[in-house]
């Protein structure tokens, strides 16, 4: 009797968990949707997230791991919204551009590639800092950045996209956030193909592929959410192990009182990559083959490379900071003053102009508001405000250099 009514409650717990994630499939994370089994998981994610069917791959010339680019004038869809939900899409190339901008033009004179901090993270196109440089310069400008890359993806998409219209000036805009990262992961990728081993995974795999293939597996979100959580549970490190118990919650102490910051507790890797780099396992020494290449490109092509440096919304608010856990602050300083030295130290050498963003930030940001903050609370990328300023730096720096719109 105890065994019927047991098995009896499961089923019925079953069927509610069933129905309820069919009703709302939105509420189930992106880290577990990832794991579920591929044909259901797109079906859950149409619409809401990405698919490599809206993506193309790009051929790399350096053995770097696959790089895609989503395709021409296809939805944007992100965890992260531009106010509003306002719909947006990608332009004619698959960037972040006003529509039309790159087929009507022969010749940009401004190019810019960087990370998400480039990119329309949470924004319109017309929102971003190279947009909004054009507006306040006359240079034309158009922006190649994309979420998820570091500097060596950044050439691929230069390479690819940018030479075409013989730049006068390109900005590579390394974020210190997670470009070391980034180049980590691309050393790591190399390696594994010259060895000849397997591939680094890029987080935590199935549990039980067979039974997620099964006739329920195909159809049942119920399983695959049960299955994805052990997946998650087996394997909790996602990329990098130290990132498990990091907490790396901070608050601004701002004019009118505190504002809490990174509230989803995001970018735990950068802690991690701030303590390889303390122990001496990843320097910025690994950018070396980008920057120089970088430098041989502008050489070749008759284009002023630029590389500035974006620091973390950590750096720009450090005199009004408090970390939830406060041995984080050394090593995160450590970390960002060491990238900036080393910019600016390999800059004659490789053939680039560095132009850091610190100073202009962190004046921007004196008495801290919720109203007139440089980067989202939440998504810890720049708000509409920040991009206004880095806009105003790079104007300034560009006309310091008698680069302007007539020529």
């Amino acid at each position: 009797m105890m065994f019927a009514t047991v098995s009896l409650g499961v089923a019925l717990a079953w069927v509610v968990l069933e129905v309820s994630l069919r009703l709302a499939p939105q509420v189930i994370s992106p880290r577990l949707l990832i794991l579920f089994e591929p044909g259901l998981r797109a079906e859950i994610a149409a619409g809401a997230f990405p698919l490599e069917k809206d993506y193309r791959r790009i051929e790399r010339d350096d053995e770097g791991p696959p790089l895609f680019v989503a395709k021409p004038e296809s939805p944007i869809v992100s965890v992260d919204n531009a106010a509003g939900n306002a719909p947006r899409s990608t332009d004619e190339i698959g960037f972040c551009n006003p529509p039309g901008k790159y087929a009507a033009r022969d010749g940009i004179d401004v190019i810019s590639v960087g990370d998400s901090f480039t990119w329309c993270h949470a924004l319109l196109p017309a929102q971003t800092w190279t947009e909004l440089l054009e507006r306040r310069t006359g240079l034309s400008s158009f922006d190649l950045g994309l979420g998820g890359l570091g500097p060596y993806e950044y050439l691929q998409i230069l390479r690819e996209f940018g030479l075409a219209k013989h730049p006068r000036v390109v900005i590579m805009n390394v974020y210190g956030g997670n470009d070391l990262r980034d180049a980590v992961e691309y050393e790591r990728y190399r390696s594994a193909v010259e060895a000849g081993g397997a591939l680094p995974s890029e987080g935590p795999q199935p549990i039980a592929p067979a039974l997620a293939a099964s006739v329920v597996g195909r159809h049942s979100y119920a399983l695959n959410l049960i299955l994805a959580l052990v997946s998650r549970v087996a394997s909790p490190s996602e990329k990098d192990p130290e990132k498990a118990g990091v907490d790396f919650h901070y608050s601004i102490d701002g004019v009118d009182g505190p504002i809490p910051f990174n509230l989803e507790n995001r970018d735990r890797d950068e802690v991690a990559a701030a303590r390889r780099f303390e122990r001496g396992v990843a320097t910025p020494e690994l950018w070396a083959g980008a920057l120089s290449r970088f430098g041989a490109l502008a050489r070749e092509h008759g284009f002023l490379a630029v590389v500035s440096y974006t620091p973390s919304a950590h750096t720009i608010y450090s005199d009004h900071l408090r970390f939830a856990d406060p041995t984080i602050e050394p090593v995160l300083r450590k970390l960002d003053d060491a990238q900036r030295a080393w910019l600016a130290g390999h800059a004659d050498a490789d053939g680039y102009v560095f132009h850091d963003l610190t100073p202009e930030l962190r004046s921007a940001a004196a008495n801290p508001r919720p109203s007139n903050l440089l980067y989202d609370p939440t998504t810890m990328h720049f708000s509409a405000r920040g991009h206004e300023v880095v806009a105003e730096a790079f104007a300034g720096f560009l006309a310091d250099r008698g680069i302007s719109g007539k020529k």
